[in-house]
């Protein structure tokens, strides 16, 4: 558990009473909290209008004033805090402010003591947080001696071909399109689905929430052709420990750890 989270009565958890004491004003402050799964979200359950989210970004409904200075212990409402945008987007009591779970001051239990400034995401300005379905493939092949993954060098960084759905596209369709188009090649073949990831960036005056679906692929191509129009210069084969060494973004290098068991399993 990362922290308290709200139960909409639409996605039913098991829920835990827990007391927070704040230090500040020596009052308790009850929060309801749920156990927070590292399972992936099967992409088969999930829709333009239902998106979730890794557990790193949540999602706190608030009046600016309420969220101006952060949200300390004795005004956190744990019925605002929410794990998916589109049930956030219907609670109608504020703006929907985009958490950083990670910048969360909790105990290893998950109990929570409000939330700093720092970790809200899109509150100065705001920006309305809008939800982004997105598809990518991690592709493998066996080495002489270890399993390698392919890598793409984007604006400065290494990372994973992935992109954007098109309206009315399959998740997993989508995936194998932006792969061969950003490999440059004309067939992968899909083994099965991994795991979802989830970050936030600005996109003009829009906070953009984009999760995205994962599956292990294979290709026979041996030469590549990176897309220009997409900023990718390079791709290249790295074995799995120097990938997550490379990699450009935190969010990809857990990735890799949480599924490396999975690929190895697959190239035996």
């Amino acid at each position: 558990d990362i922290f308290g989270v709200a139960t909409p009565s639409c996605e039913p958890m098991p829920p835990g009473i827990h007391a927070i004491k704040n230090p500040r004003r020596k009052k308790i402050l009850t929060v309801r909290r749920s156990t927070l799964s590292e399972d992936p979200i099967q992409p088969e359950t999930l829709g333009e209008s239902a998106i979730k989210t890794h557990p790193m970004l949540y999602f706190y409904v608030a009046s600016p004033e309420e969220i101006k200075g952060g949200v300390e212990s004795d005004a956190f409402d744990a019925s605002r805090l929410y794990r998916s945008l589109a049930m956030a987007k219907k609670d109608r009591r504020g703006n929907v402010y985009v958490v950083d779970a990670t910048r969360i001051p909790a105990t290893l239990s998950g109990q929570v003591h409000g939330i700093p400034k720092a970790a809200i995401l899109n509150r100065k300005p705001y920006r309305r947080p809008k939800g982004m379905m997105a598809g990518g493939g991690v592709v493998t092949r066996m080495g002489r001696r270890k399993l390698k993954v392919l890598l793409i060098y984007r604006k400065g960084r290494w990372d994973i071909p992935k992109g954007k759905r098109d309206k009315g596209e399959g998740i997993e369709d989508c995936a194998r399109r932006e792969v061969m188009e950003e490999l440059g090649i004309g067939q992968v073949e899909v083994h099965s689905f991994l795991d979802t990831t989830v970050h936030g960036f600005v996109e003009k005056d829009r906070f953009i929430v984009k999760t995205t679906h994962w599956y292990h692929m294979t290709t026979t191509a041996s030469s590549f052709v990176p897309q220009r129009s997409e900023q990718i210069t390079k791709v290249k084969w790295f074995g799995l420990q120097k990938a997550k060494k490379r990699l450009g973004h935190d969010t990809l290098v857990r990735l890799l750890g949480r599924i490396e068991h999975k690929l190895v399993v697959t190239h035996p």
